[in-house]
């Protein structure tokens, strides 16, 4: 017969297996498709994760902010002297020789009048003195006292804390923090006060007691040192 001939001489597949068993051959197929396919592992991502952390980490302690960079031109710092310390390793020598490169937050009270150059010579112009953590104004002072307003200071500290700098420290603490966490360090509270050489003491102590009520209790100055 013809439908036996075209299935038994190799000329096509055999067509007469039994319905059961070709659903169990494909059954069991499916099967084997199905344990491949389990054996895939997972995508993993912990190694990008390592990464990524391990250059934040490098980025994060490699940042410094000595010698501090001025660009308020109404600031002019005090001047000083300095002598270098002996046995740093050449790494951390800044290049005027004093002190040691460290990364720290910066409090800047700006003065209240800018020098600016023309063409007939040098004008002064009178501008309001601001308080700004590292580069951002964070108050304004009075422009006639050169005070800090008591609208922004906090009444239970008597008159002293600064709201708006004690708010902005304060975040700055929690990234300082997570930071040195992060480096293997523990959170130093070093802040360095940048003002201008006319700043009344008045200003200056407001300053230092609300960084010491934010956390910030290591104290340094900077000033400029002669050549």
């Amino acid at each position: 017969m013809a439908g036996a001939t075209d299935t038994s001489d190799g000329t096509g597949p055999y067509q007469g297996w039994p319905s059961e068993l070709r659903k169990s051959d494909e059954g069991v197929s499916h099967r084997r498709k199905r344990r491949h396919f389990a054996r895939t592992p997972p995508i993993s991502i912990t190694s990008l994760t390592d990464m990524v952390t391990m250059l934040l980490v490098y980025l994060l302690s490699t940042f410094a902010t000595n010698p501090v960079e001025v660009k308020d031109p109404s600031v002019e710092i005090p001047h000083s002297t300095c002598v270098p310390d002996e046995g740093l390793p050449a790494d951390e020598v800044p290049p005027d020789g004093c002190g040691k490169i460290e990364e720290t937050t910066l409090v800047m009270v700006t003065g209240p009048e800018v020098k600016r150059s023309t063409e007939t010579g040098t004008k002064i112009q009178q501008v309001t003195p601001r308080i700004l953590v590292n580069g951002q104004p964070i108050a304004e002072l009075d422009a006639a006292t050169y005070r800090v307003p008591e609208s922004v200071k906090d009444p239970a500290s008597g008159g002293y804390v600064i709201m708006p700098l004690r708010e902005a420290l304060k975040r700055e603490k929690a990234v300082k923090e997570v930071t040195a966490q992060l480096s293997g360090r523990s959170f130093d509270g070093r802040v360095i006060i940048l003002a201008d050489r006319r700043t009344p003491y008045r200003v200056l102590t407001d300053v230092l007691v609300t960084c010491g009520e934010s956390g910030f209790a290591d104290f340094r100055f900077a000033v400029i040192r002669p050549e």
